[in-house]
């Protein structure tokens, strides 16, 4: 059966995983500082116990002497008289000549095999020799005055616990034979060096020494042997084992902060982030008036607020416009289906010729024609908005498609009273849809036919500059006003709504030129004037030759 791991909601939340991996990133800075920051005191101290190793095995170096044609240490002793140390329980001092302290001497006493001593006692009188090697002690030797009068004598030894942090020696041969030593050389057996330098070995208790060769030669430069000098690594060790300990409550601390300050800085920079999800879960589509208004500053999360009150004032009005379209839809197809309804039961309610029915038809065929226009349009404007509109730009000659609108429209006008002149260049290529721009030209020739009255005037012209087409379509109309200009190309609006019913116009020619407009890349500039005419201009790009 296969297990799955929940993971809390709490920790799938972006401010648990920002803090996350702040602390991470936290973590990792510290982890890489304190390493360096270890190795580099590893690296420092045994410098110094390296160099403490260079300069005494320089000194012992100049203190051998032959001896049966071996090398060996001119060692000799040096007995304190004078004050007869007492033995205590937490040291002992030589206090003549070089100073050294055995620690826990009684312990150290009794590490030897031999209790020559007896049982040693605080208090006890002993005296203390010592056997030096230039300022290096290298073994002590100690005596006591019993009650008999006879002394007991240990012989002479270094404890362990004062040959750590001290100097031992010896001088071998190359075959690796130890020709004499100076303290007791507890470091495993080494290899005859090959060249001078530093290694570390170890003794039986797996305690580390720092051990340095240094190669020997004659009075006439003859290689001869070899000095070592060791020295523990025990306080080195001790030193960087309370640093790790430091280093690691240290950094458990500094985790523990940076969680916790993380965890605030997350909540601080996210609280605006909250304010946003919980103004877009009261939103809704009849709700589309809370904004978030963000008073903070302009950084990321502020432009993120502006955006999105920005985003919701663009849905604000695309859903009042969706709903207006929706009434003038409704509206626009009611008036016909009632006019319609209207006819047919007026017709109806009572016997009626053959030529009082035919009438009645024919009228019911203008309302139908009527629907089927505005079917059509409320089509074609659905599939601009879902992005379907069929596309297909081609080369056109466009005094020649202009030409051809002309000849659609000028029966119509003719019959109204209306005259057309066109200036139309010859042999002006643009490339554009066809069909499409015949659709947007002839919907505002139509526009400028339906509101010019008998008598007036339509102008259909082009005008070339550097980079765009301006086709222009002017009439004699009555004008517009301003206060309607910025809304011509809504949807279903009319600037005298009673004039384009009766015209059988469906407001919706308008609408459908400006979306074919932007489709081409161009745009519709309205000029007009009360009492004298409007003009529509048709800017599209323009190549050039």
């Amino acid at each position: 059966m296969t297990s799955f791991i929940t993971i809390p909601p709490i920790f799938l939340t972006l401010r648990a995983r920002i803090t996350a991996w702040y602390v991470l990133l936290v973590a990792l800075t510290l982890v890489c500082l304190r390493v360096y920051l270890y190795f580099s005191l590893e690296s420092n101290l045994i410098s110094q116990v390296d160099a403490a190793l260079l300069a005494t095995t320089s000194q012992a170096a100049g203190n051998l002497e032959h001896e049966d044609s071996r090398l060996t240490f001119d060692a000799w002793d040096a007995e304190f008289v004078g004050d007869i140390a007492v033995l205590s329980a937490s040291s002992l001092s030589l206090r003549e000549g070089p100073t050294f302290q055995l620690r826990d001497p009684i312990n150290a006493i009794r590490e030897r095999e031999s209790n020559e001593l007896g049982d040693l006692q605080i208090g006890d009188r002993i005296e203390v020799h010592a056997e030096l090697f230039g300022n290096a002690l290298v073994a002590i030797k100690i005596e006591t005055e019993p009650d008999d009068g006879e002394p007991s004598v240990l012989d002479p030894f270094i404890p362990e616990s004062f040959a750590v942090g001290g100097f031992v020696y010896r001088v071998v041969a190359d075959d690796g034979t130890v020709w004499d030593v100076l303290g007791e050389w507890t470091v495993a057996s080494l290899e005859p060096p090959l060249e001078d330098g530093f290694t570390t070995g170890v003794d039986p208790d797996n305690r580390a020494w720092r051990v340095y060769s240094k190669e020997l030669f004659s009075a006439n430069g003859d290689h001869v042997g070899w000095i070592q000098t060791a020295r523990s690594l025990e306080s080195v060790q001790v030193t960087l084992g309370n640093l790790r300990t430091q280093l690691y409550w240290g950094l458990l601390v500094a985790v523990l902060v940076a969680a916790f300050g993380g965890l605030f800085v997350a909540h601080q920079g996210l609280r605006p982030i909250g304010q946003i999800t919980r103004t877009a879960q009261e939103i809704s589509a009849s709700v589309l008036n809370r904004r978030i208004d963000h008073q903070g500053p302009d950084d990321e999360v502020g432009r993120l607020a502006q955006t999105v009150d920005a985003m919701l004032d663009r849905l604000e009005g695309a859903f009042q416009r969706e709903r207006r379209f929706t009434s003038d839809a409704s509206h626009e197809l009611r008036t016909p289906l009632t006019a319609l309804k209207g006819r047919i039961d007026v017709t109806l309610s009572s016997p009626r010729s053959q030529t009082e029915y035919e009438g009645t038809l024919q009228s019911l065929e203008g309302e139908v024609d009527r629907l089927i226009r505005l079917s059509n349009e409320l089509l074609f404007l659905a599939r601009l908005d879902q992005g379907k509109l069929p596309w297909q730009p081609e080369e056109v000659d466009l005094g020649r498609l202009l030409g051809a609108v002309v000849d659609q429209v000028r029966p119509a006008a003719e019959a109204k009273g209306l005259s057309i002149t066109e200036e139309l260049p010859k042999n002006l290529v643009i490339q554009s849809d066809p069909d499409q721009l015949i659709r947007l030209v002839l919907n505002l020739m139509d526009n400028a036919c339906q509101y010019t009255p008998a008598g007036g005037l339509v102008r259909l012209g082009v005008r070339l500059t550097a980079d765009t087409v301006r086709v222009f379509i002017s009439d004699t109309g009555p004008g517009i006003s301003e206060e309607h200009l910025p809304h011509l190309f809504d949807r279903f609006y009319r600037v005298d709504p009673s004039r384009s019913r009766e015209s059988g116009g469906t407001s919706l020619g308008l609408s459908i030129a400006h979306e074919i407009s932007q489709i081409s890349q161009g745009k519709i500039e309205v000029s007009s004037k009360l009492g004298v005419g409007s003009t529509f201009t048709i800017v599209l790009p323009y190549p050039g030759e």
